[in-house]
């Protein structure tokens, strides 16, 4: 794959991406960790990760059914601070609860035309 300066990126490269929350735009760093193609499945209009075999068996698939996936791992750098999380509650010793940060899950970028390849 390559982003849209082409330069090339696969698994692993960390990339700069831009995302949304209502009305506020920010560019987020993330690695990738999954790269595929997907298509919709015309029985349940759900998107399915394409694999050529499988594929045969539900009809002709044409170049213009398929589309890219990547999946990236945020690493907490933003361009506006927003540190990305996902916050669980607990019952702490007192029984309140407490919030517990963790990691940002993974996310799932359906429009990759806007991928950029961080560093030199």
């Amino acid at each position: 794959m390559t982003d849209f300066r082409g330069n090339p990126y696969t698994v692993g490269t960390t990339i700069v991406y831009a995302r949304m929350s209502g009305r506020s735009c920010e560019l987020q760093e993330a690695v990738t960790c999954d790269i595929w193609r997907t298509y919709r499945d015309r029985d349940t209009w759900t998107w399915k990760r394409y694999d050529a075999a499988a594929a045969a068996a539900v009809g002709p698939i044409t170049e213009n059914d398929l589309e890219w996936r990547v999946r990236a791992a945020p690493t907490g750098r933003g361009s506006r601070g927003f540190f990305r999380a996902s916050d669980a509650y607990v019952e702490g010793p007192d029984g309140s609860r407490q919030r517990v940060e963790s990691a940002p899950k993974p996310a799932a970028l359906t429009v990759i035309d806007n991928i950029m390849v961080a560093g030199p």
